[in-house]
């Protein structure tokens, strides 16, 4: 688990990551004591940066060079994202 720099952590958060022949599982658990205040999703015309909201962020590197990544992003309210990400060493 990361968190962004100069970000204690408050609550506790457990994942469990499983895979087979055919796909990656995961489970996420985020503790929130007080839930009420989820900012809504981030529209369309704000470029998708989901990743400023509550979010799970899920980054796999299939390669393992860091210059690429996929990025799955689940939110509080269901609301969801994929990206890829590609570097190309510069």
């Amino acid at each position: 688990i990361v968190m962004w720099p100069h970000r204690a952590l408050t609550v506790r958060t457990a994942f469990r990551i499983a895979r087979d022949d055919e796909a990656v599982y995961v489970g996420v658990v985020c503790e929130d004591p007080d839930p009420a205040p989820a900012r809504p999703a981030v529209p369309p015309e704000e470029d998708g940066q989901m990743f400023r909201n509550d979010v799970v962020e899920l980054f796999f590197d299939p390669v393992g060079t860091g210059f690429s990544h996929y990025q799955f992003m689940v939110g509080r309210r269901g609301d969801t994202g994929a990206l890829f990400y590609f570097e190309n060493g510069n």
